[in-house]
């Protein structure tokens, strides 16, 4: 089982299903601190915002416990999202991210 503690807290962490120990196995470029992040079977995708406007996905190997970047995201990550997966295979990476967002003021008279 993986999990986060807190929001806005970094570090994921493990524990097995049948009992046991928890251990934290990420704590890196604040993995975790976001909602953004996913198992895969050879390890965990997730993203970082150390940089807030172009955040950082990256990759962190079971086998090795080494982190590699996989992608640079061209907008921030929007707020509330829980928005990154990956498919089985590890060959396709799905994330959010809003391209446009716009909104209109409007004036309507004797609504009554």
């Amino acid at each position: 089982l993986y999990y986060t503690k807190a929001r806005r807290t970094a570090g994921i962490w493990r524990a097995p299903v049948d009992g046991g120990a928890e251990t934290l196995i990420l704590d890196r470029h604040g993995a975790g601190s976001k909602p953004f992040w996913t198992v895969a079977p050879d390890g965990i995708y997730f993203a970082t915002d150390e940089e807030p406007l172009h955040p950082v996905i990256e990759f962190f190997r079971f086998t090795t416990w080494e982190v590699t970047r996989i992608y640079v995201m061209e907008k921030p990550i929007p707020a509330g999202t829980r928005g990154i997966s990956v498919t089985p295979d590890g060959r396709l990476l799905l994330f959010t991210q809003i391209d446009q967002s716009s909104s209109d003021i409007r004036l309507v008279e004797n609504f009554r």
